[in-house]
């Protein structure tokens, strides 16, 4: 397996993730795009990408990750609180676990999933909650 497919495997584990992709997805159509991340009647799910990559001459070698969480707003249900704590049960998840396949959660001062930012967005036409995490992992 790749260090792509042990992250996804990992997210995977954290209940009401939603549909999880390995990559950024695109469609023309809203109605399409929506139906990918789509989890049973409503929007949610994401996706990560790689976004750097470091060897340090040594044995060491590091990446950092990025994941980006989406669901679909719902007002009456308090879906921001919901989320919110999704990203808790994720961040602490991690915290405990280091581990992903070989690979191991390090950075300055914190380990696992950092959050960066979490704000509305407009996703196929569909107000969403959106946050972006990072990770950085290392293998030896």
């Amino acid at each position: 397996m790749t260090l792509r497919d042990d992250l996804l495997a990992r997210l995977n584990t954290v209940p009401n993730m939603g549909q999880m992709h390995g990559y950024e997805r695109y469609a023309s159509n809203q109605t399409v795009l929506a139906n990918l991340y789509k989890s049973g009647d409503t929007l949610r799910g994401g996706f990560i990408r790689w976004l750097r990559g470091k060897n340090t001459g040594t044995w060491e070698r590091y990446q950092t990750w990025e994941l980006v969480m989406l669901q679909g707003w719902n007002d009456e249900q308090a879906s921001q609180v919901e989320f919110d704590n999704r990203i808790d049960v994720l961040m602490a998840g991690f915290n405990r676990d280091t581990r992903v396949g070989d690979w191991y959660a390090v950075d300055e001062g914190a380990q696992g999933w950092q959050l960066l930012k979490n704000q509305p967005a407009l996703v196929a036409g569909v107000l969403c909650h959106h946050a972006t995490l990072q990770i950085l992992l290392m293998r030896t």
